[in-house]
C-alpha cells in the first residue's frame, strides 16, 4: 500500500510537471510569435534585428529543451503508471485469493455463518490508491489490519477452544464406556457366581 502511495504520488508529480512544462513551451511559443509580428509590423534598426534574432534563437532553444524534459516526464509518468498498474494487478489477483478463502471460511458475504453481520469482502477502489488511510480506502473501506485479522484471530482462538471442549468431551466419554466395561464385566461375573450358587 506504501508502495502504491509512493508510485500514485510521483505519476501526480509528474503530471503536474508535465502540465507546467506545456504552460512555460505554450508562453515561449507565444513570445516568439509576439516577436514575429513585431519584425513584421516595425520597421527596424539592424542592431534591432540581431537582438531579436538572438532572442529568438535562444527562446528556441528553451523550447526545444523543455520539449525535451518534457518527453521525459511524458516518458516517467508511463513508467510509473505501468509500474503502477502492475502493483495494482497483483494486488487484485491477492485479494481474489483472499475472497474466496473468506467465502470457504463462511466470512463472506455479510450474512455467512461467521461473518455475524460484518463486511468481510474487499472491493478495491484504484481511485483511493494514494489516500493517506492506511488503505482502507483501497480496499473499498475495509480495515484489514484493524478489524478483519483480530476478528480472524479471535475467530480461531475460538475454534481452538472449541476442539480442546471437544477432546474433554470425547475423553471424559472414553472414561464412562471404560466404567461401564468395567461394570459389566464385575456384572458378569457377579451373574456367573449366582448361577454357580444355585
Amino acid at each position: 500500500t506504501e508502495h502504491k502511495a509512493d508510485l500514485t504520488s510521483k505519476v501526480d508529480s509528474l503530471t503536474n510537471e508535465k502540465s507546467n512544462m506545456k504552460r512555460q513551451m505554450q508562453e515561449s511559443s507565444n513570445n516568439i510569435e509576439r516577436l514575429k509580428q513585431m519584425i513584421d509590423s516595425q520597421e527596424l534598426s539592424v542592431e534591432d534585428v540581431r537582438r531579436m534574432e538572438r532572442e529568438k534563437t535562444r527562446v528556441e532553444a528553451q523550447v526545444a529543451k523543455q520539449t525535451k524534459l518534457l518527453e521525459g516526464q511524458d516518458n516517467a509518468l508511463k513508467e510509473a503508471r505501468a509500474k503502477f498498474d502492475a502493483c495494482f494487478e497483483l494486488l487484485q489477483e491477492s485479494v481474489e485469493k483472499y475472497n474466496a478463502k473468506a467465502r470457504s471460511f463462511e466470512l463472506i458475504p455479510e450474512s455467512a455463518k461467521h461473518a455475524k453481520g460484518h463486511k468481510f469482502e474487499i472491493v478495491l477502489d484504484k481511485g483511493k490508491a494514494g489516500d493517506s488511510d492506511g488503505g482502507v480506502g483501497l480496499m473499498g473501506g475495509l480495515d484489514i489490519k484493524g478489524f478483519v485479522l483480530p476478528f480472524v484471530k479471535k475467530l480461531g482462538e475460538d475454534y481452538v477452544r472449541a476442539i480442546e471442549s471437544e477432546k474433554e468431551k470425547i475423553q471424559n466419554l472414553k472414561g464412562d464406556i471404560e466404567n461401564v466395561e468395567s461394570s459389566k464385566e464385575q456384572l458378569a461375573d457377579d451373574i456367573a457366581a449366582l448361577i454357580e450358587k444355585i
